[in-house]
């Protein structure tokens, strides 16, 4: 327990009732967290907080002057001597309630007390207001927060889902800047190393084969193909494309005699 706050929530029955073998020489009240020192021949014991407190400014016991460290304090553990504490008869100094344990306070204090401060049930959605306990249903039945806290919730809950998925973009932005960076670090050093290869490459030679060596077929036509004397002009190509002789031997193809050249005649023509 804090012993400042504690004192600031309750008080003491019948304080001078309660035996001096059960107060702090240091603060004149009943121990709270008590430990005891190393001193010989005889130990003292003091509240936790007020030993620590003490020795930032003097380290020697309050009591019989000897030197005290931090570290050379105990707590004390026996059962009988924190009953004797805990029972001690109290009164709550915000509701006024009587025949408290102090070592039932703090849950008075936390759970019963009508005077202490509270929460709104829809703080949880952002609701601000804060009170007494006492005053919470006056505050629910006015509370915009309460009355629509199914549609908060979702919105709430929709801009989770946003702030996430910005979250995870900013990541996969973030991961695409550091790779550009990189990119634009290599760039130059890629630039040295292209401009030091030798110039003196060539591709190499597609090897010759008879696909790739054999000449074209031959196209016959009157600009190009040579012209020759004609004796038989049912032979030459012009005659057989203007004579009966071509429309005769044409459906069973050329035959072998034919020279597909153009001639000098006047076959042709």
């Amino acid at each position: 327990m804090n012993h400042m706050t504690i004192n600031d929530k309750y008080d003491y029955i019948n304080e001078d009732s309660i035996s001096e073998c059960l107060k702090c020489k240091i603060c004149s009240n009943p121990f709270i967290d008590p430990v005891k020192t190393k001193c010989k021949p005889k130990e003292h014991v003091f509240c936790s907080h007020c030993i620590k407190e003490w020795l930032q400014r003097d380290l020697s016991c309050p009591s019989c002057r000897q030197n005290v460290k931090i570290r050379d304090l105990t707590p004390i553990t026996e059962r009988i001597f924190v009953d004797v504490l805990n029972e001690l008869p109290v009164k709550c100094l915000l509701c006024k309630q009587k025949g408290l344990e102090r070592g039932d306070f703090d849950e008075h204090a936390s759970e019963t007390c009508i005077k202490r401060t509270s929460l709104c049930s829809s703080a949880d959605i952002q609701c601000p207001w804060t009170g007494p306990y006492e005053e919470l249903d006056k505050h629910l039945k006015t509370c915009p927060y309460t009355a629509l806290r199914t549609m908060l919730i979702q919105i709430m809950a929709n801009n989770r889902e946003l702030t996430k998925q910005v979250n995870q973009q900013q990541i996969y932005i973030d991961r695409l800047q550091k790779e550009n960076q990189e990119m634009k670090e290599q760039l130059p050093r890629q630039k040295v190393q292209t401009s030091n290869l030798p110039n003196c490459y060539r591709p190499p030679r597609r090897p010759q084969t008879r696909e790739n060596t054999a000449k074209p077929p031959f196209q016959a036509t009157h600009s190009s193909a040579p012209k020759l004397p004609c004796d038989n002009c049912p032979d030459c190509w012009r005659g057989a494309v203007r004579g009966s002789y071509f429309r005769g031997q044409l459906g069973g193809g050329f035959r072998p005699g034919h020279t597909m050249t153009p001639c000098d005649c006047d076959c042709h023509k």
